[in-house]
């Protein structure tokens, strides 16, 4: 009742605040996509030139010098990640905004990506445009509505998670996932680019392998959630979460020994996170009569290969 109040008197001159004004905010969404999108294409630029420069330092010795680098890097695809989920957002809005012009919103998706929008305003500076989002949205709707909990509730969950994030080193294990995708786009040999600083040995090397597909991973859950609810891609959504506790169970686990046939062990059993088969033994495995867990028990859904 406090919104439609609200709604009625803000447009009824000398009875409110401002009204809220769809054309407006139609112009902030379009900038604000726009200038997403853009951000984007220099961002994957301007790591392209990074990870070049990487792979010259690591040809010349400078290992600790290119690793430092590599840190940088991480911080610019955090941002790229920040990007891609407000595009989206932003596009979806739009897409919408029609339903803005009603007295009472009852589009959930609609709400969560406005929400969104409000609270990365603040915390993005790149996307100044935010700003005048998140000004038209203070007129539309009373305070509460737009207001976020402590928990994050009611806005993108993947987004919130990184604008909330405290400033930190990046892990280990990540600088080393990165590194050998470079090593491996722009071919450099093992004996360049060092020992991993996470420690020598198989299961640095299996952490290697790990690390590029639970990135791989997050990026496509970040990208589903970010294109709004939708049953379909709630259930993709669930999948993916589905193998990224799986892989990282693999990475918390002791290195399993070699397979039976004497290979290294090449996959990662859902949802357990165990291995103990090499990728040639995988279809056998996946459709014999042994469908559970050698080490734990439990059922095995499938088999993610580690390349």
């Amino acid at each position: 009742m406090a919104d439609l109040l609200s709604w009625v008197l803000s447009w009824v001159p000398g009875l409110g605040p401002d009204p809220f004004s769809a054309s407006a905010m139609r112009t902030a969404l379009r900038a604000t996509s726009v200038r997403a999108e853009l951000l984007q294409r220099q961002t994957d630029n301007r790591v392209a030139a990074l990870e070049a420069d990487v792979a010259d330092l690591f040809r010349k010795g400078k290992c600790r010098h290119a690793r430092l680098r590599v840190e940088a890097i991480l911080a610019e695809l955090e941002t790229l990640h920040v990007l891609e989920i407000v595009h989206p957002l932003a596009e979806l809005c739009l897409a919408r905004l029609h339903l803005l012009e009603v007295p009472a919103v009852e589009d959930e998706p609609l709400l969560t990506a406005v929400r969104s929008l409000v609270f990365a305003a603040p915390r993005v500076s790149q996307l100044k445009e935010l700003v005048a989002v998140a000004d038209q949205a203070s007129r539309r709707f009373e305070p509460e509505v737009l207001a976020v909990p402590a928990s994050g509730e009611g806005v993108h969950a993947r987004l919130y998670a990184l604008l909330t994030r405290s400033a930190s080193t990046p892990p280990v294990a990540a600088v080393d996932a990165r590194v050998a995708r470079i090593a491996k786009i722009h071919s450099l040999p093992d004996d360049v680019i060092g020992s991993s600083e996470s420690g020598a040995g198989p299961s640095a090397g299996r952490e290697r392998r790990i690390q590029p597909l639970l990135d791989v991973i997050a990026g496509r859950i970040a990208r589903l959630e970010g294109g709004g609810v939708q049953e379909s891609s709630s259930a993709q959504v669930l999948e993916l979460q589905l193998q990224q506790e799986a892989l990282s169970r693999a990475l918390s686990h002791p290195q399993p020994g070699p397979c039976s046939c004497g290979a290294a062990n090449d996959a990662c059993f859902v949802p357990c996170g165990h291995g103990g088969v090499c990728k040639a033994c995988l279809p056998a495995r996946a459709t014999g009569p042994d469908s559970s867990c050698g080490e734990c028990g439990s059922p095995i859904m499938y088999m993610i290969g580690l390349e």
